[in-house]
């Protein structure tokens, strides 16, 4: 696509420019090319940048091929860098229901009321009446 070309020609100028690398990863997991989605959010970890931007999307592309372990692992890395993310703690909410992991539930509705996110603590409590 012409956003692939785009920041590939980017990269050519300043092969180490975050923004290219993870934008490349995005743009290749939309088109569900998970390897070259991966490749580019490796680049992307080697410089300065968003880590959790890239967790979270490693994340994803390891939640759409079923490896909810692998996906945990990365959401557990963005979490370690912004615990007060309640995005990354509604994504391991999701990746945890697959696994029905219930502690990974009720450690997840704990934190959110702890950061007075009370509608989604709700919206996940929901979800582990479901498992």
């Amino acid at each position: 696509t012409s956003a692939i070309m785009y920041f590939k020609k980017a990269l050519e100028k300043n092969p180490k420019e975050f923004k290219s690398l993870y934008a490349l990863g995005k743009a290749y997991y939309r088109k569900k090319n998970h390897a070259k989605a991966k490749f580019y959010y490796l680049k992307a970890l080697e410089v300065p940048g968003d880590k959790v931007a890239v967790y979270q999307n490693f994340a994803g592309v390891y939640y759409d091929e079923e490896d909810w372990e692998r996906a945990l692992e990365y959401l557990a890395l963005a979490r370690d860098i912004d615990p007060n993310s309640a995005f990354t703690l509604k994504l391991m909410a999701y990746t945890a229901m697959r696994l029905e992991k219930v502690d990974i539930f009720i450690d997840i509705i704990l934190e959110l009321k702890r950061m007075r996110q009370f509608n989604l603590a709700q919206q996940i409590e929901e979800m582990l009446n479901k498992i």
